[in-house]
């Protein structure tokens, strides 16, 4: 897969300006918070170097796996999936380092909203597109079922594609709702969300393979 010069050099432009920002921190900084938006753990401020780090090494990570993947090709027929979730994923995980800087010099930020949009979108987005991704190595739902059998990866997967959006629009509507709404429920969701694919492919596998 190609490099994109411009989301690299955003990457790399949020590395520099933590860098920059590094000497103002304090000796600790907030690097978790609970369901409700409250910081449950802090860590050296040395951590965010490696935090800011992350989604680069991410990034290039992502542009040079297709390259090793002995079904490479189907890299070409997901190539707007791949890229998207490549953007996507990288871009969240600088803006969580950003928070994790903001609220820590003060800045009065309602996080569980803040993140709970974004990995919902993150959701939606890739539960949109994730029927057309193809049989591969490293992305999409990879079970020993589907990566057995491309019949049951691509059903799958089409079936992951409403899981992920489900998941993504309840994530949402949760926060957005979250004083009507106990903070746990976003678990059980996303235990569902995730499970509900890997069963459906164990099933599925059996069946075609009992068929056969």
């Amino acid at each position: 897969m190609k490099m994109n010069p411009f989301i690299l050099a955003l990457l790399l432009l949020s590395f520099a300006g933590v860098l920059l920002a590094y000497p103002g921190l304090p000796s600790e900084i907030p690097t978790h918070w609970d369901m409700s938006g409250n910081i449950d753990d802090y860590s050296p401020k040395w951590a965010i170097l490696l935090l800011a780090a992350l989604p680069v090494a991410i990034y290039l990570m992502m542009v040079f796996l297709p390259r090793i993947d002995p079904k490479k090709k189907s890299y070409d027929l997901h190539k707007r999936a791949y890229e998207i979730a490549k953007v996507f994923i990288t871009l969240i995980m600088s803006v969580l380092v950003w928070i994790s800087i903001l609220v820590s010099k003060g800045v009065d930020l309602d996080v569980g909203l803040i993140v709970s949009l974004m990995v919902g979108v993150l959701f939606i987005t890739l539960g949109n597109y994730m029927g057309q991704i193809r049989h591969n190595y490293f992305f999409g739902i990879r079970t020993p079922w589907t990566l057995a059998n491309e019949t049951v990866w691509k059903r799958t997967h089409r079936v992951g594609g409403y899981c992920f959006m489900g998941m993504g629009i309840f994530m949402i509507i949760a926060n957005i709702l979250r004083d009507h709404m106990p903070s746990w429920i976003l678990v059980p969701i996303i235990i569902l969300g995730a499970g509900i694919p890997i069963v459906y492919s164990y099933f599925e596998y059996k069946r075609i393979a009992g068929d056969n």
